[in-house]
């Protein structure tokens, strides 16, 4: 506000947010990441059904990956598009696309001696 020209006796009312973003207590966690990711805010209100701020969650909070919330990538297993929809697509991924979650010692890339070498001594500790 003061960069705005807001002078330091300008009562709050005049300079605060109204509408603040805010996360509704017990709501699903995934929602709560995608609002940190869409509006680039560091720190959102937790609010319960009254309205008044029962927490503050933060994204310096995760500093694991381990704490992260589950995410998925494309291991480059399995792609299949009718031939025209790929061709008039903008994108790949679409509304209409569906995922398949592979396990994670199926979803091996091989991209190097070394990556093929991990997967022979997965397969053989798997047959023994």
């Amino acid at each position: 506000a003061l960069i705005k020209g807001a002078k330091l006796e300008t009562s709050v009312k005049y300079v605060m947010n109204t509408n603040p973003t805010t996360f509704s207590e017990g709501s699903d966690e995934e929602e709560l990441w995608d609002i940190f990711y869409k509006s680039k805010l560091l720190h959102i209100p937790i609010i319960d059904l009254e309205g008044k701020i029962k927490n503050v969650r933060s994204m310096e909070r995760i500093v694991r990956r381990q704490d992260a919330p589950i995410c998925y990538d494309m291991n480059a297993s399995i792609y299949a598009w009718w031939r025209d929809s790929l061709i008039n697509a903008r994108h790949i991924i679409n509304p209409e696309t569906l995922l398949y979650i592979m396990p994670e010692e199926r979803s091996v890339d091989i991209d190097s001696e070394l990556d093929f070498r991990w997967v022979e001594f997965l397969m053989k500790e798997k047959s023994n």
